[in-house]
């Protein structure tokens, strides 16, 4: 099991491989409505339906771009070979996106594409769904990042330099573009007449049509960017991140499992680590600079020591032999930098023994 891997079992709270999956299950359904759509409504409703939740779809992909492709797009078509394959991939992609957007919004002389007397039909709902599913995936990795007052974004937990990291970046747009694709060259299939049609829905099909091309557009520039393929541990990563929430309070009742217990302890670190992070971006003199609040902090960092002490002697003695001699002293001078004195109520270890 990788890092990713663990981090996910660790934590009970959503992370965003739960959205991720959830929009590809809701696309799943949209492809599977997609027939008995065509099928039961008219074909001038049904494409101003999908133009309408497409744009929503889009609109989110289209946010997740702009989050991971910081550079301005003002890029001269002449000067673009100076820049990486990856950077100059991202800002094509960028374009693509937004000539899709452009070709979904709605002209201003045309009609609601939802007429009161009938609700969008399920293909439409799925599509949303999956939107929604994205959107709020995105909000999830917003929660790691804050704003300061000068409009600068700034990391606000330990997995933030994961999320800004090259190849997660690279992951994520290369995902959610990847739906985008999918979505478009499905909706393209609405795009082709089936029988004659008024000028009105001839010209909603053609830009539909357009639309879709140009999700597609965006995808190719996304593969073609891939000069160095990204390890499938970066997507683990990815969907291991978890929200960046305050776990509660665990409160023990005395019928708790060996696995609640596991549970409660990394909870109780996740609240430790969150508050000594806030702790330390207060000025000194603020009031939360107490001596009580140091004081259990101070109790706090010993007891852990002490627990990552005895466990790294505990590992050290399962590997006695000699070829894992070496382990052997790694772990054992691990557990000489993070020794303290014995916490009181703890009883004093002695090295080596289980």
């Amino acid at each position: 099991m990788g890092i990713a891997g663990a981090a996910r079992v660790m934590s009970s709270r959503a992370a965003f491989g739960d959205f991720i999956r959830a929009a590809d299950q809701h696309l799943d359904q949209a492809f599977a409505e997609l027939a008995n759509a065509r099928a039961s409504a008219d074909e001038p409703t049904l494409v101003r339906e999908t133009t309408c939740a497409l744009r929503r779809f889009v609109a989110v992909i289209n946010r997740y771009a702009a989050d991971l492709t910081p550079t301005s797009m003002q890029v001269p078509e002449q000067d673009r070979p100076l820049m990486t394959a990856w950077g100059r991939a991202s800002v094509e992609a960028r374009e693509a996106l937004q000539r899709s957007a452009a070709l979904l919004r709605p002209a201003s002389s045309s009609r609601d594409p939802r007429p009161d007397d009938a609700g969008p039909s399920r293909f439409c709902c799925c599509l949303e769904s999956a939107a929604m599913a994205l959107d709020i995936g995105r909000d999830l990795l917003g929660t790691h990042f804050a704003t300061s007052i000068d409009g600068v974004r700034q990391g606000h937990s330990e997995w933030a330099p994961v999320i800004d990291s090259g190849p997660v970046s690279r992951v994520l747009l290369t995902e959610v573009v990847s739906f985008g694709a999918v979505a478009g060259a499905r909706c393209a299939r609405l795009a082709r007449p089936s029988r004659p049609s008024t000028p009105e829905t001839t010209q909603a099909r053609r830009r539909l049509n357009a639309a879709c091309h140009q999700l597609m557009v965006a995808s190719t520039a996304v593969q073609a960017g891939q000069a160095d393929p990204v390890h499938d541990d970066a997507r683990e990563l990815l969907h291991a991140i978890p929200v960046n929430a305050e776990p509660s309070r665990p409160i023990q009742r005395g019928s708790e499992t060996i696995a609640d217990l596991c549970e409660g302890a990394i909870m109780t670190a996740e609240r430790a680590r969150r508050a000594s992070r806030a702790l330390a971006r207060e000025p000194p003199g603020h009031p939360r600079h107490q001596e009580p609040r140091f004081r259990r902090a101070a109790a706090a960092c010993a007891v852990t020591s002490y627990h990552c002490e005895v466990l790294l002697q505990s590992l050290a003695a399962q590997y006695s032999h000699h070829r894992d001699a070496h382990l052997r002293s790694q772990l054992l001078r691990s557990a000489d930098a993070v020794r303290t004195p014995a916490p009181a109520g703890c009883a004093p270890r002695t090295p080596g023994t289980r």
